[in-house]
């Protein structure tokens, strides 16, 4: 729904004439000519899929504790399974990088072997879903990091199901396939454009509300509209958003400012580590000792 939208305000937004272009256009030829761009968009889509058919077929026995100022049941049993997982906001925002993906992957082929173009909107398309992506994978790797796991672990609660494959590359993979994308591919990121990645979040808080009164289960203690301070989290939310989109328009505005390209990498990829959370170096963090389980 989010694409189609966006879609259809392409005929009434001011872009650039040379977006179709630099879907395809490499940023750093020197290290990443377009070619080798093109076979990395093969290995960032094909774990994507993989991914989402590993999550699908996923069955799972959840209980859900909401806070003990929610005015919503304090337990709550919930089996998912196939495209129950797609409720998770995780889930929609790697299938907006995976339809990202799959789009820049179709433009790096016309470019490289001449296969049909893809026209003149749908790129424009692309280039939206991509600003929408980026700034979406650092704040779900950030939530994920450093709220959702330490008050699960603070709470007595298991986070071992953070750490399962395909949880670990749609909370990892995420930010790194969108930074290697700012990195090597030639698209901008403009401030003009944060109204798109607010209205991805508003249009989540929306889906969130009509699957708890479905399912009576919020996901995300921070979109709870019953809790007393609902809209100020709901800002809050938002503003960090609107914080991470700012930090990709810099980066793509940077590009033309640092000159060596090696940093360029290294300052990217220093941010993706500080979001990042595998359990390889630290491990699974157990909940402390005498702690009041969940």
């Amino acid at each position: 729904m989010f694409v189609l939208l966006i879609t259809a305000l392409i005929k009434y937004a001011n872009v650039p004439d040379d977006i179709p272009a630099r879907l395809a256009a490499a940023r750093l030829p020197e290290l990443v000519p377009p070619s080798s761009l093109l076979y990395l968009r093969v290995f960032m889509l094909a774990i994507n899929l993989w991914a989402i058919v590993l999550k699908l077929q996923m069955i799972e026995d959840k209980v859900i504790f909401h806070s003990p100022e929610s005015q919503l049941p304090r337990r709550v049993e919930i089996r998912l399974s196939g495209f129950m997982w797609c409720s998770f906001f995780t889930f929609q925002a790697w299938a907006l990088q995976t339809f990202y993906l799959a789009g820049a992957l179709a433009s790096s082929m016309s470019a490289v072997y001449g296969t049909p173009d893809l026209g003149a909107r749908l790129p424009v398309a692309l280039w939206f879903a991509f600003e929408v992506s980026f700034a979406v994978a650092v704040l779900t790797s950030f939530i994920v990091k450093y709220v959702l796991i330490p008050r699960k672990v603070q709470n007595g609660a298991s986070v071992a199901g953070f750490f399962g494959l395909p949880d670990l590359l749609m909370h990892n993979c995420n930010t790194l396939f969108m930074a290697l994308e700012l990195l090597f591919a030639d698209l901008p990121v403009l401030l003009s454009h944060f109204p798109l990645a607010a209205l991805w979040g508003l249009f989540y808080v929306v889906f969130s509300w009509g699957w708890l009164a479905r399912h009576g289960v919020c996901w995300y203690e921070f979109l709870d509209p019953s809790l007393p301070k609902a809209i100020v989290m709901h800002s809050v939310v938002l503003g960090v958003l609107g914080v991470f989109f700012a930090i990709g328009a810099a980066l793509a505005a940077g590009a033309a400012t640092i000159s060596s390209p090696y940093v360029r990498i290294a300052l990217v990829l220093v941010g993706v580590a500080s979001v990042a959370r595998t359990g390889l170096i630290t491990g699974i963090p157990e909940p402390p000792v005498g702690a009041k389980k969940e």
